[in-house]
């Protein structure tokens, strides 16, 4: 009868073992769970803020350029020939007499 008594105690310490090391396992795969979820959550985050940031320059940003590249190619120069100029009596002028300061000279 004692051997039968000393079996079952040792079945229950193996099988709490059994059990703890089972719980312990579960628990790290749970905490490495979470860790990955919480890095997921922080890239996604960030890349929202890098999302945002970019809307915020290319809104910014866009009507300068498009207005930059609806300049003439004249207007680089530093000084451009007017094509049709008159005088107040509306006399013709020859062209290329008459020079225009490109407005990038003044910074417009």
């Amino acid at each position: 009868m004692r051997l039968g008594r000393r079996t079952w105690w040792i079945a229950y310490a193996i099988g709490s073992l059994v059990i703890a090391g089972a719980l312990a396992w579960v628990t790290a795969v749970v905490v490495q769970l979470e860790r990955a979820e919480l890095k997921v959550r922080t890239d996604a985050a960030q890349q929202d803020a890098v999302r945002l940031a970019l809307w915020r320059m290319d809104s910014w940003l866009g009507p300068r350029i498009a207005q930059e590249s609806a300049r003439p190619y004249f207007e680089y120069l530093p000084y451009y020939p007017q094509e049709r100029s008159y005088t107040k009596l509306l006399n013709a002028i020859a062209p290329g007499d008459v020079l225009t300061a490109s407005p990038l000279l003044a910074y417009r």
